[in-house]
């Protein structure tokens, strides 16, 4: 490649003199001012390969019916070529470069390393010598003795644990105590607390028949005190008798302390389980950090959305649970999220009949008009089932006059067309137009008859309904 036109041109005519052709470019000549860029470079000695990613000469040994031999990465490719030499040296085989001998003047780089004690090794990840061995035979193979930033300390770590199991010295070499102690997991004198290394308190659980969690603490004592309690509660033993009295610090209540709401994100839980999919597993995860830590949780999924686009609260306001509702608005669900059908958490809870869902969702201001056009359809004032939710909505500003679905039709004609008698009752109380026409001329009285919804016709008919209307509807005349 050049940067130059004219270089490029005289390169063709270089490459058509090595062919023994006729130049392209008869009318120039001479060499390129600019030598052209070679995308790869090659070794001059066997077994020697550039990689152009690290930017350095690898050394690699071939030989037939052996696996290839890995001998490091170099800066200089002489040196590289001279580990190769080496390689066949331990092979007993010729050198691949005898024109060049002698050891490499750079060191090759080794992946990992590797420690001259038993059972020491190096965490890459953490970045320091581990104390971790395997002994057959023994109760617990694997046995762990923490990470070291020495690794003469990690060795007579190794050395301790052999004491510990009563069996030689895996480096008889090494005597003493490490320098530096490893880190030993925090753990409590007192029976069912346990240390909680992400949150830094202490958390009680009390297991038995039904494990019970009895909150957290940020003193062990009170913790240890808190198990007592349980045990009270429970008619048991204490399980920490040497203590006793209130704590000092009151636990933090969860949603392990509160029944109704526990059983609600149960059955949260178990709707999003039914669901294959796999932010539904993350959302139900979430959940269960709120059932395990109450207030204290921190939801960072809360407004996370199955693939039908519903978060936690569009499901917890369609199956009427109204005190997950609630906790989830306190922990910053967003309120006028839509799903993928323009569902709001509000039209859910309405169109479902969930009265309380409804309340708890006004609870913290929320708008009943947030649909527009075309989903003006699916607002709360047209999917409403009850005269005590059309209230509630009318109370927090709902718009019910000159509003019309994509057919024109007002809250109170679709009241009618349904078929929800004290629906169609605050409709007409609230001064809807009885004999509205929709797009296809029907009034809200042709669809009470159409489906057969006598009672809401005579009241349509008691309250100034215009009979003769139906004449024009294609439906037969009635008297009442």
């Amino acid at each position: 490649m050049f940067k130059d036109e004219l270089d490029a041109a005289k390169r063709a005519n270089q490459i058509c003199e090595e062919l023994g052709i006729p130049t392209l470019n008869p009318e120039i000549n001479a060499i390129p001012n600019e030598q052209c860029q070679r995308n790869d470079k090659t070794s001059q000695y066997k077994g020697v390969s550039y990689k152009k990613q690290t930017c350095k000469w690898v050394a690699r040994f071939h030989l037939k019916g052996h696996t290839p031999k890995y001998g490091g990465q170099f800066n200089n490719e002489e040196d590289a070529g001279k580990k190769v030499n080496q390689i066949c040296k331990e092979f007993g085989i010729p050198p691949y470069n005898p024109e060049i001998d002698a050891i490499p003047n750079e060191g090759y780089e080794i992946k990992e390393k590797t420690s001259q004690y038993k059972g020491v090794s190096w965490g890459r990840k953490t970045g320091k010598w581990k104390a971790y061995f395997c002994i057959k035979g023994i109760k617990g193979d694997f046995k762990f003795g923490g990470l070291f930033n020495d690794e003469l300390d990690a060795a007579k770590r190794v050395n301790q644990l052999c004491e510990d199991l009563g069996i030689p010295h895996q480096n008889p070499t090494v005597s003493a105590m490490p320098n530096q102690k490893h880190k030993e997991k925090k753990k409590s004198q007192y029976q069912s607390v346990y240390w909680h290394k992400d949150k830094g308190k202490w958390f009680v659980f009390l297991h038995g028949r039904k494990s019970n969690y009895g909150g957290c603490f940020n003193d062990e004592l009170d913790a240890g005190k808190r198990v007592n309690q349980l045990c009270e509660e429970m008619g048991i033993p204490l399980q920490n008798p040497t203590i006793s009295a209130v704590p000092n610090h009151k636990y933090q209540k969860t949603l392990r302390n509160d029944d109704a709401m526990q059983e609600e994100f149960a059955n949260l839980i178990d709707i999003l389980d039914t669901n294959n999919d796999l932010h539904a597993a993350t959302i139900s995860k979430d959940l269960l950090q709120a059932i395990n830590y109450g207030e204290q949780a921190i939801m960072t999924q809360i407004n996370l959305c199955t693939k039908n686009g519903e978060s936690a609260l569009s499901i917890t306001a369609k199956h009427g649970l109204p005190n997950a509702v609630k906790f989830l608005i306190s922990k910053g669900a967003d309120k006028e999220h839509f799903t993928n059908e323009h569902h709001t958490p509000l039209s859910l809870a309405v169109s479902h009949n969930h009265l309380n869902g409804v309340q708890v969702l006004f609870g913290k201001w929320i708008s009943p008009n947030s649909h527009e056009d075309p989903y003006l359809h699916l607002s709360p004032i047209f999917n409403v089932k009850s005269r005590e939710i059309a209230q509630l909505l009318v109370d927090n500003d709902a718009v019910t006059h000159d509003i019309y679905n994509d057919k024109h039709q007002s809250p109170l004609t679709v009241a009618c067309q349904n078929g929800y008698l004290d629906v169609v009752e605050f409709f007409l109380d609230d001064g809807l137009d009885i004999n509205h026409l929709d797009n296809d001329n029907k009034t809200p009285l042709f669809y009470a008859l159409a489906n057969k919804h006598h009672e809401i016709a005579n009241l349509l008919i008691s309250q100034g309904a215009q009979n003769e209307l139906l004449h024009d509807q294609s439906m037969p005349k009635r008297k009442y």
